[in-house]
């Protein structure tokens, strides 16, 4: 009996053996592309005005929570699929699917914390559970394929 315990790996080790920078870096990426698209789209707003009442529909009271799980779904498969494509040689695997989702929130904090310092007052995604829900159901539906390795 033993034994059994003996040949069992320290939980921690797996933990610390998966590539952080790879996931790290998507999660950054990611962001950026967010930050793009947010700059376009305040840029665009500010110039037209049907897109602006487009925007302002979109995110008013029956539709504006649907909206923030999509764009947060979103936000989570384009993590994973930058990942897919920056390192392709990384093997996904449920672990790592759940190791992107804090690298994610904590590139998102930093996203966010620095939007506010530099006043910027468009954000599609912030810290909240409805959004954390969203990337990791994003996350999931995009690594599909990747579950049962």
């Amino acid at each position: 009996m033993l034994g059994i315990f003996l040949g069992m790996s320290n939980p921690l080790q797996r933990l610390s053996r998966l590539p952080w920078i790879s996931l790290m870096i998507a999660a950054i990426l990611s962001n950026i592309w967010v930050f793009v698209l947010e700059f376009f789209l305040r840029f665009g707003a500010d110039r037209f005005p049907t897109l602006q009442n487009a925007l302002n529909l979109l995110f008013s009271p029956p539709l504006a929570m649907v909206m923030t799980v999509a764009i947060a779904v979103g936000v989570g498969a384009l993590a994973l699929y930058l990942l897919e494509i920056v390192f392709p040689d990384l093997l996904i695997d449920a672990g790592v699917m759940w190791a992107l989702v804090p690298c994610l929130m904590v590139a998102i904090a930093i996203k966010s914390t620095t939007s506010q310092s530099l006043e910027i007052s468009t954000s599609l995604i912030g810290l909240n559970e409805a959004q954390l829900l969203g990337v990791i159901l994003g996350i999931f539906l995009k690594g599909k394929p990747y579950w049962r390795r």
